[in-house]
């Protein structure tokens, strides 16, 4: 069983998003830097179809990446962290067009499993309240 989350619309995510998120280029946190990743990748999926994925797969493949090192620390349990491989790994395939999703059903299944990655990195943070700087690439 998957652990229980916050509200991915509550007033405590967006209070994280609006103190941890830059309007543009990397966070200067792990925090704000996990929900970013997590805010993009989501985005990518819901709306633009992974078409930006196959433009520039080395950044999004980081994304991915950065996710999976801080989601899958031990912060969480063993069911949710294979959890979150499973549906980051079908969220590689797809971007990378290894795998295609065969309907509309099956996409929106996937962006609601990507809403649960973006409230795992919310949290993360709430988990992990003490700000750990980070210094990563300054990209959009």
């Amino acid at each position: 069983m998957l652990e229980p989350l916050p509200n991915l619309y509550g007033p405590e995510h967006w209070d994280l998003v609006d103190r941890l998120v830059p309007d543009h280029g990397a966070a200067d946190t792990v925090q704000g830097e996990l929900l970013r990743a997590a805010l993009r990748v989501t985005s990518e999926f819901s709306r633009n179809g992974c078409c930006n994925w196959l433009e520039d797969p080395e950044y999004f493949e980081g994304l991915v990446a950065y996710l999976l090192a801080y989601l899958c620390d031990g912060t969480f349990d063993a069911a949710t962290v294979q959890w979150v491989r499973d549906i980051l790994s079908r969220a590689q395939a797809h971007g990378r067009l290894d795998y295609g999703l065969r309907s509309r059903d099956e996409e929106q299944a996937l962006i609601r499993e990507l809403d649960r990655v973006e409230q795992l990195a919310a949290a993360w943070c709430l988990r992990h309240p003490e700000l750990i700087s980070w210094q990563g690439p300054d990209e959009d």
